[in-house]
């Protein structure tokens, strides 16, 4: 099943790369917008739903049947196949992320 959508998501993901050259970044693009294009590309064709990934941009496990992955208990947006994806995840990039989620939903409530 993967291996049948693996060529159009590397096309979709180099058509992404192309539209952020085509912006022309000074430099490299942030590594935060490199992350949502890569999240985007990955999502393609999936129904999250039905076929979530992994949330650790360097993992491509997709949640298997009747399983569930393991979602971040602070801002309850994320999900991780494993603990190891989690820290990894989380001292990359999703404690600064994560932070903003949760101030946004407490400035939301008040």
């Amino acid at each position: 099943y993967g291996l049948s959508v693996r060529p159009k998501l590397e096309q979709e993901w180099q058509n992404m790369l192309a539209d952020l050259d085509s912006l022309r970044y000074v430099g490299a693009p942030s590594e935060r917008v490199r992350i949502d294009a890569e999240r985007a590309a990955r999502a393609i064709d999936f129904d999250r739903r039905t076929h979530r990934r992994c949330d650790n941009t360097t993992c491509d496990k997709l949640e298997p049947p009747g399983a569930k992955f393991a979602m971040c208990s602070a801002c309850k947006s994320s999900y991780y196949c494993s603990p190891a994806c989690q820290r990894a995840a989380w001292s990359a990039w999703h404690k600064r992320e994560c932070a903003e989620m949760r101030e946004r939903k407490a400035n939301a409530a008040a």
